[in-house]
């Protein structure tokens, strides 16, 4: 079945519903660094008069702080991987040139996964309290930025 119409007019209630509203919760990846830094100082002082017999609450208290460690170290060595990854792609473009756009395309998608592998094994090494919040988010990076090096002495 279909209905024609000529001319349809649809009202809609203009008032505070429309309006940006802020909320209240927001999770640790739409935090910006200070919101971040102010969640696991409360988490710190929870953690200071939280009675040492609760081991289970001290437990979850520190997995968040070295969540959000982890989540404020994201922030900036994500970005730098788009700079490290330059400093890859360019000299792999010079030696590769001959192989065509699939090899050139097989040899970045095994590197970024590579990288991402690193990244989320960090991440998780990192959430678990297994290892600091700064070597696990970097670690990638200067893995490949002294692969990008290597590349740019031998393209030289």
């Amino acid at each position: 079945r279909r209905i024609k119409f000529k001319k349809q007019i649809i009202k809609i209630p203009v008032d505070t519903r429309l309006v940006r509203q802020e909320r209240t919760y927001r999770g640790d990846r739409e935090m910006n660094i200070r919101m971040l830094h102010e969640k696991i100082e409360s988490f710190k002082n929870d953690l200071r008069t939280t009675s040492p017999t609760d081991s289970i609450r001290i437990r979850i208290l520190k997995r968040r702080i070295n969540q959000l460690w982890v989540e404020i170290h994201k922030k900036f060595s994500i970005p730098f991987a788009s700079i490290v990854f330059v400093l890859i792609g360019a000299p792999l473009a010079i030696i590769v040139k001959k192989g065509g756009y699939g090899s050139a395309f097989g040899i970045s998608f095994i590197l970024f996964t590579i990288y991402y592998v690193l990244l989320v094994g960090g991440e998780e090494l990192a959430g678990r309290g297994v290892i600091n919040a700064i070597p696990a988010m970097w670690f990638p990076n200067l893995f490949f930025l002294i692969i990008g090096i290597l590349l740019i002495k031998k393209v030289e």
